[in-house]
């Protein structure tokens, strides 16, 4: 008991009324998504039967409504937000719909930028998190999709560096908002960002394995430095989620270099491979938890 009041006198556990605010938000956000899915499951259904201006018609005046109601709501920052994540999921259907009606034969990339573009604005007067990652992800499946259909000479590794590069510049960004202009970033933010971008990296630089050339080079340097400077600022920050990215990431991208260098048989490799992923977790688990006892000691 003294434990959980501890806790709770340093904020750790919600009280009734935050308790209270977080089932508002997240009643009001259920009601967003039934509403969305809604739409999209009665267009679904009436498509054959409805006239293309009565399609485009409707969505344009839902969206016309939610942007007019986050202007006639001047004092509930909240639920403009919402609204405003609303209102941009919608721009993303109509230009579905408009797509389907008209047969622009676009690729798939220029709907996603079309829509990434459209929002941009929005994701950054906003400054709502759940819309930043709506957007961040927009981005990135426009790089993707870009890289199948167009840029077909792009390899995976180029890929994930560029994936990497657009990650790193968005957590540097949002933390120099939140430093110079008071800008709130959520934490469970941050750690999204951080886990997404190191992802692209350990995929881009296991996948190039294979077959290894300038561009893996580039990416293992950029994925050196910047994991360095996240170990530094992990440490001088105290977080460990930070420094249990990079060291799975790292443990990732030991392994798949194992595995490629090793010249026993395939079973021998992967048996020590297994061995070494073992070894580095549990290592990893006992140092982690030492670290975090001594910043909890230095707390108090």
């Amino acid at each position: 008991m003294e434990k959980i009041k501890l806790f709770a006198d340093k904020g750790s556990y919600a009280n009734k009324s935050q308790w209270a605010k977080i089932i508002d938000y997240a009643l009001l956000g259920i009601g967003v998504a039934f509403l969305l899915a809604g739409t999209i499951f009665f267009f679904a259904y009436n498509w054959a039967n409805m006239h293309r201006f009565t399609k485009l018609g409707i969505i344009e005046t839902l969206i016309i409504l939610g942007t007019g109601s986050v202007f006639a709501l001047r004092s509930k920052s909240t639920i403009q937000n919402i609204l405003l994540t609303t209102v941009s999921i919608l721009v993303g259907l109509l230009f579905s719909v408009f797509g389907q009606i008209y047969q622009t034969g676009a690729d798939a990339y220029d709907f996603f930028l079309g829509w990434s573009i459209f929002i941009t604005l929005w994701a950054i007067i906003s400054k709502f998190p759940p819309l930043w990652i709506i957007f961040y992800t927009l981005v990135n499946i426009t790089i993707i999709l870009y890289s199948q259909q167009v840029a077909e000479n792009w390899s995976v590794t180029f890929t994930c560096i560029l994936l990497f590069i657009v990650g790193i510049s968005t957590i540097l960004v949002l933390n120099l908002c939140q430093q110079f202009f008071g800008t709130v970033v959520p934490d469970w933010v941050l750690k999204i960002f951080a886990l997404t971008t190191a992802f692209f990296i350990t995929v881009g630089l296991i996948v190039g394995l294979n077959r290894p050339g300038l561009e893996w080079f580039i990416g293992l340097s950029f994925c050196l430095i910047t994991y360095c400077c996240a170990v530094f600022f992990a440490i001088k920050s105290r977080l460990l989620y930070l420094l249990c990215i990079v060291a799975l990431s790292t443990i990732g991208i030991c392994s798949a270099l194992l595995l490629k260098t090793l010249s026993m048989e395939e079973t021998s490799s992967f048996l020590f491979v297994s061995l070494f992923i073992i070894f580095s977790i549990t290592l990893l688990t006992s140092k982690l938890i030492t670290l975090q006892n001594d910043w909890s000691r230095n707390e108090e």
